[in-house]
């Protein structure tokens, strides 16, 4: 082979070589914007709360040490709640809660529907099986303890919010979130009530679940809770589907 014609294919070479890593770079730019604005869409409430510029720089940190390694990017992002906390500013305290909260919200909105319940159904299962009913949470309902009020907070950065800003954000904050009738719902409890469905999935029965109740000194009766849960739609049979 000739030196001109050596040299030739040589240059043609290092101009397809430098093709490729053009294109895998722009691929690369092209994958970070679309990781950048999944984590936009999944935490709209975080972007309002510090603004656009302070979150851009959390995303394109974040996005730098978490590649996705999943074709799916519903499951990008659920370590950002932890990377926020490293870089939270000290007057937002609560700042990672909201983008646990936010990436909870998320993966119920992608996760399985409950229908309404027939309650003549429930009524019937209650008179049939009495204490020995074993119920479980709706379908993918996720129980959320907090240090602070976070749904609050949340409401408060929904663009269509209209309220005060003067609430209070203390804590805790105890929270169920999951889907009815394609409509995701977050719903507030009180300590007793939000322990009561932790305990529904250990499948105990209602009776042996009020024993543990009285072991961790909660004195307030299921009785006075149950009605509200079941109206809520918190609360199914176990084995009996949605009723």
């Amino acid at each position: 082979m000739r030196l001109a014609e050596f040299q030739q294919n040589l240059f043609a070479e290092l101009q397809q070589a430098k093709t490729l890593s053009e294109g895998i770079k722009i691929y690369q730019n092209s994958m970070r914007a679309t990781l950048f604005n999944s984590l936009t869409k999944i935490f709209p409430a975080c972007k309002r709360l510090v603004g656009e510029d302070f979150f851009a720089q959390l995303a394109w940190d974040y996005i730098d040490h978490h590649p996705s390694f999943s074709p799916n990017l519903n499951h990008y992002g659920e370590n950002f709640p932890e990377w926020i906390e490293r870089f939270k500013p000290a007057e937002l305290a609560y700042f990672p809660e909201l983008a646990q909260l936010e990436w909870h919200w998320h993966k119920v909105f992608y996760g399985p529907n409950n229908t309404a319940l027939d309650f003549d159904k429930l009524n019937q299962a209650i008179l049939e099986q009495g204490e020995d009913i074993v119920f479980k949470t709706a379908k993918a309902c996720r129980l959320l303890s907090f240090q602070f009020s976070v749904n609050k907070i949340w409401q408060s950065c929904q663009p269509e919010y209209q309220g005060n800003f003067n609430f209070s954000i203390k804590g805790p904050c105890y929270l169920a979130l999951f889907q009815l009738e394609h409509k995701i719902r977050m719903i507030e409890l009180n300590l007793a009530e939000w322990t009561f469905l932790s305990y529904l999935s250990k499948d105990l029965s209602l009776v042996n679940i009020c024993e543990k109740l009285q072991e961790l000194g909660l004195s307030t009766s299921p009785a006075e809770y149950l009605p509200k849960l079941c109206q809520l739609q918190l609360i199914h049979v176990k084995n009996e589907g949605n009723l």
